[in-house]
């Protein structure tokens, strides 16, 4: 800090007094100006070396600014303690954060026994003062040299003029370059430098110095050489056995090993098959190999009613089964009563189990109409109403379990209703048995014609289809 500059009067009062005009004022105003200036400066001194509190700010009295005597021979720099050191008497070491003076000269042994030994004596404890700020990272040093090779590893490779005969399911001992990688185990080819078709290859069985045995599995060539070189090699696959059989045999489920190749066997290959009945009963035989079946069933539709007065009614279809229980039952259809179309009845068994279509009603007034139709089953097969004017009914198709057709009236009530369709089933049956008993459904009969009518049509009798599958 600069000091501030000392004060020096400007003005003589009583000889410029008879001079200058209004000389007290302005001189004055100078006078006062020089001394607060003076004195400001003085105060921003001593504030940079005095706290408010009077004690001298931290920092003013440092080392360098006491006298030679007081450097000497009263304090002296605080340095690290440490062990074997000769210490003055007024030297001042820094430990476990405590400044303390020696009062003893000595040379430094355990602080802890120094101290203890009142060779010295504590000022204070120290306080870290605050971080200061990180400065500024330094400039990235250049790239340091690239470092010597590292040594040659142990590789594999190797030679030998060790004259062996090619041969099989032996072994065979080299003499080779001692300190190589193969080890016991390892898989190892010795071929001709010459010509590497000529090879011997196999499992390393000893290796000690310059000494190389191979257990010899494979060859290629023939002859015997004296200019070997070594390569590992991979372990050839070898052909394994299925379910401990070798050669050709048939495996589970219809797979066939046969010249080498995995194949379906010829039973497994037939295409399906297909068995129908289209009336009557019997045993169904499973044929061989046949692994699941799948059965579509259709019952007997219902015949027509006639017309006329005193018409007869139609008669209710057959049922078409399978198996004992029965397993599968596809239900008739009911046949026309009077002038009211026959109903389906529900089928049962199947994973897909459809009551057939109810028969088209008739007419019961005293005019001419036509019958009502016969009901439609999944084959279609209905047969149509008599035409109006004593026109017989039409029956249902064979074989479609479709409801036969009402008879016609003329002027006679009524007309007669149509019969209604066959039910019909739909099932897969895995792992059949051997043998099912079934039956088709026979159509209804038709409904005989009243006075001045006509008679109705007979219902479709059912179907039992039958496919056979070989394979998944």
């Amino acid at each position: 800090m600069s000091q501030p500059p000392p004060y020096s009067p400007q003005h003589a009062f009583i000889s410029d007094s008879a001079t200058l005009a209004n000389f007290p004022g302005q001189a004055l105003d100078v006078e006062f100006n020089n001394v607060k200036t003076t004195t400001d400066q003085i105060r921003t001194n001593v504030a940079l070396i005095q706290r408010d509190d009077g004690a001298l700010a931290n920092g003013i009295v440092t080392f360098d600014s006491l006298s030679a005597a007081l450097q000497s021979n009263g304090l002296s720099p605080a340095n690290a303690w440490a062990t074997g050191v000769s210490f003055l008497v007024g030297n001042s070491v820094v430990t476990n954060s405590n400044l303390y003076r020696c009062v003893v000269a000595h040379t430094s042994g355990t602080f802890a026994t120094d101290l203890a030994a009142g060779k010295w004596v504590l000022v204070g404890a120290l306080v870290a003062g605050p971080k200061g700020e990180t400065g500024a990272a330094g400039a990235t040093g250049a790239a340091g040299a690239t470092g010597a090779t590292g040594p040659q590893g142990i590789g594999y490779g190797g030679t030998s003029t060790t004259s062996l005969l090619i041969a099989n399911s032996t072994s065979k001992t080299f003499t080779t370059q001692a300190g190589l990688a193969y080890q016991v185990g390892s898989y190892v080819r010795a071929s001709s430098m010459a010509n590497g078709a000529n090879f011997m290859e196999g499992v390393v069985s000893a290796y000690s110095g310059t000494s190389l045995t191979i257990a010899v599995t494979t060859i290629g060539g023939s002859g015997t050489f004296a200019d070997w070189g070594f390569a590992t090699a991979g372990v050839p696959g070898s052909a394994t056995t299925i379910a401990g059989n070798s050669g050709p045999f048939t495996l589970a489920n219809g797979i066939s090993n046969t010249g080498n190749q995995i194949e379906l066997t010829a039973a497994r290959r037939t295409l399906p098959t297909t068995q129908v009945f289209t009336s009557g009963s019997g045993t169904y035989t499973t044929p061989a190999n046949v692994l699941w079946i799948e059965i579509e069933i259709i019952g007997g539709g219902g015949g027509g009613a006639g017309s006329g007065t005193t018409s007869g009614n139609g008669g209710a279809g057959g049922a078409s089964t399978w198996g004992t229980g029965p397993l599968l039952s596809a239900t008739p259809g009911n046949g026309g009563t009077g002038s009211a179309g026959g109903s389906g009845t529900t089928p049962s068994g199947g994973y897909l189990n459809l009551p057939g279509n109810a028969g088209q009603a008739g007419s019961g007034v005293a005019t001419a109409n036509p019958g009502g139709d016969g009901g439609s089953g999944p084959l279609g097969g209905a047969g149509k109403g008599g035409a109006a004017g004593a026109g017989p009914g039409a029956p249902g198709q064979a074989n479609t379990g479709g409801g036969g057709g009402g008879g016609g009236a003329n002027t006679t009530p009524n007309s007669g209703g149509g019969g209604a369709a066959g039910g019909y089933v739909r099932a897969i049956i895995n792992s059949p048995n051997a043998t099912y008993a079934y039956a088709v459904g026979p159509g209804g009969s038709a409904g005989t014609s009243g006075t001045s009518g006509a008679a109705g049509g007979a219902g479709g009798s059912g179907i039992i289809i039958v496919r056979e599958h070989y394979g998944s």
